[in-house]
Parts: C-alpha cells; structure tokens; sequence
C-alpha cells in the first residue's frame, strides 16, 4: 500500500488510519506472531485482520500491535493484504476468531496442481 493517492494504490492513507477502530474493536480474527530466527524483533504482536469497505472497494486489511507492554499495546503499522500466508509463520497461534478466543496452532501446506 502506498502512503500517498496515486501509484499502485489510488485511497488515501488517511481513510485507511480511519479504519483502525473498525478492525481493531471487532477483527475478524486475530494472529498472535512470536518472534523467530528471521525476525529482527522480539516482542509478541498481534495481527488484526478485517475487510472493510473504503470509496465503495472492499480491503483486507492487518493491524500490527506489539505487546511488548500489556498494559498499553501499541499499533505498529498496517497493510491491505493480498497475501497472508508470507506474512504468518507455522508456529503462529489463531488467538481470536468469529467473536470468540481460540487457541489453533497454525500450519502451513504445499498444494500440488
């Protein structure tokens, strides 16, 4: 997603900064990422997603809040995602889903045309 209109995005960052109540106070699921080998973090984030609709188009959108202070999680950045499975590792747990806490460990597969 680019910050400015124009390019290969063609919304205003603003309206996207505008969605961060929408997902955050009702995601439709949340990720809990814990940092790897590959990571040059080491705090516990989660990843809200949601699709919400902006100037009539529909965006999948994921929130990065680390929690390296439970008590205040702080929103690191976001993206329209097009593809999710780069950004998750196996390791990852499905914390939040459907309105409700779950605990599934994710796994990543090979699909063979």
């Amino acid at each position: 997603m680019n910050r400015k209109a124009g390019g290969r995005g063609d919304i205003d960052r603003r309206q996207f900064i505008d969605a961060i109540p929408k997902v955050l106070s009702n995601p439709a699921f949340i990720i809990e990422h814990k940092p790897n080998k590959d990571d040059d973090y080491q705090d516990i984030r989660h990843l809200y997603f949601k699709t919400v609709t902006l100037n009539n188009n529909n965006y999948k959108l994921m929130f990065v809040v680390s929690l390296t202070n439970i008590e205040q999680p702080k929103l690191l950045s976001f993206y329209n995602v097009d593809d999710i499975f780069k950004k998750i590792n196996e390791s990852d747990v499905i914390v939040y889903k459907d309105g409700r806490k779950t605990e599934i460990k994710l796994q990543k597969t090979t699909l063979n045309p």
